[in-house]
């Protein structure tokens, strides 16, 4: 596959990735790359010092906690 930039009008793009043949097209956002780079590594950092990283549903009882205190205070 070769890859392409475009610039497309914001009121033409959702018209215009709709009439893209989507067996021979596949749309890559513009941070892709490095979005990629900067999950990889978070990923790294994550398998390196897990300890630094709060569960997702722990993250969501204190979450949980600030909005009941945010609601009584």
């Amino acid at each position: 596959m070769t890859k392409i930039n475009l610039l497309v009008d914001d009121e033409y793009i959702d018209e215009f990735v709709q009439s893209l043949p989507k067996d021979k097209v596949i749309v890559v956002e513009n941070n892709f790359e490095e979005n990629k780079e900067l999950l990889a590594q978070m990923l790294d950092a994550y398998l390196n010092d897990k300890e630094k990283f709060i569960p997702y549903y722990e993250s969501m009882k204190n979450i949980s906690s600030w909005f009941q205190k945010k609601e009584i205070g």
